[in-house]
Order: C-alpha cells, then structure tokens, then sequence
C-alpha cells in the first residue's frame, strides 16, 4: 500500500501482492445462486445453463467455464445478461427477479436463510481468487488490526486466527 492514511485494506486475489502482512478473510466456496422462480426454470438440469441470464462478477470472470466443467458441460458459458463489479449488486440485481450469479458463500448465506434466493444445482467451486486482508506493517496498531481481521472473520462465518 503506498498511502500511509490507510492502515488495512480488503482485497480480491490470490494473496500474492508486495505487503507482508496479508491474511485470508475467506476461505469460502463460491456457488451458483439465483431466485427460486428461476431455479425452477432450471428443473436442477445443468445443460439449462446454457440459455441462463448470467450475471459475471468483474474479477470472477474465470470462474463460470469453471463452473461449466465442473458441471460436466461442454460448452462454454453464454454471454453475460449483465457484468456487474460486487457481489452486494449481483445478489441484489437477482435477488429481484432476474439472473444466476457464482458467488462467495459468504455473501449469499444470509439470502439463502431468509429464501429470497437459492442454490439451484447445489455445486460449489473453490475459487482461484479469495478475500484478505492486508496492512500496513505497524506494531503501534497491530493489535487493532488483529481484532479487526478477528470481527471480519466472525461477521462472515469464519473461524478468528491470526
């Protein structure tokens, strides 16, 4: 991090930036989700895919030929219905009635609690990118990160360690 005003940062990648001090927030798997109206469209058949309205996630890109062969599909993935840049917006643009989203669990477990979205072929990938955590090296304010990475983790289901 080259501005000194931040003292953590939360990033999406594979963990392997210049700082030092990088910590995994999530090791979550990310899953297909989508509203149950159009999970019934998908009658749980992953050739279905094929004609889905598909919502990318700017940075997860990779991950729908992923999921594809995961799913024993042969086929590459259709376009994108819309390309969004966060979780929060794709869940939230499906969560309204339209589109399947791959996503952090982490991010859709609430959704999928209240039922105003599901997983409608129940396939998980382990994503190639994760969340971290990432700070400045400073021992004055390595205690407060420390028990800020822990609240993050406890937030999103995860085990505190560092």
């Amino acid at each position: 991090m080259s501005d000194t005003t931040i003292d953590v940062d939360i990033r999406y990648g594979t963990g392997d930036w210049a700082e030092q001090d990088i910590w995994p927030l999530s090791q979550s798997h990310a899953t297909l989700v989508c509203n149950p109206k159009d999970a019934a469209l998908l009658q749980r058949d992953p050739s279905r895919l094929n004609d889905a309205d598909i919502v990318p996630i700017i940075g997860s890109e990779n991950d729908w030929p992923a999921m594809f062969q995961k799913l024993g599909l042969d086929t590459p993935p259709p376009g994108p219905w819309m390309l969004v840049d966060s979780s929060l917006l794709a869940l939230e643009t499906i969560a309204r009635g339209r589109g399947i989203v791959i996503v952090n669990q982490m991010f859709s477990k609430a959704h999928d609690e209240r039922g105003n979205l599901v997983e409608p072929l129940r396939q998980a990938l382990n994503p190639q990118n994760n969340f971290y955590t990432v700070a400045q090296p400073s021992p004055k304010k390595r205690q407060q990160i420390t028990l800020f990475h822990d609240w993050l983790r406890t937030i999103t289901g995860q085990v505190p360690r560092i």
